[in-house]
């Protein structure tokens, strides 16, 4: 007997649902540590000592010196510079 195949049910998954994703890396650079992370909705404070951004589970708050947002697309994010800690705050406070 074979099996018939579903044409709506797909072994991958679609981009969107990869891209949303929140995800964050550190990696040690020349200048710091560059964080990267991704499921970001968007920017609400940047400043050379800090970088505050959105998702949909809350906020990341990333604190340092001479930070500077190297990339920002397709939901990830980028900053780069000294980091000195990295704060998570849940809901809309």
């Amino acid at each position: 007997m074979t099996e018939k195949s579903n044409p709506k049910r797909s072994e991958f998954m679609p981009i969107s649902t990869l891209i949303n994703k929140f995800h964050l890396e550190a990696e040690r650079s020349g200048g710091g540590i560059e964080i990267l992370v991704s499921g970001i909705i968007g920017v609400k404070d940047y400043c050379d000592e800090s970088v505050e951004l959105l998702s949909h589970s809350g906020r990341v708050f990333i604190y340092g010196k001479r930070l500077s947002i190297l990339v920002y697309e397709n939901g990830t994010v980028q900053v780069g510079g000294r980091v000195e800690s990295v704060r998570f705050g849940y809901g809309k406070n």
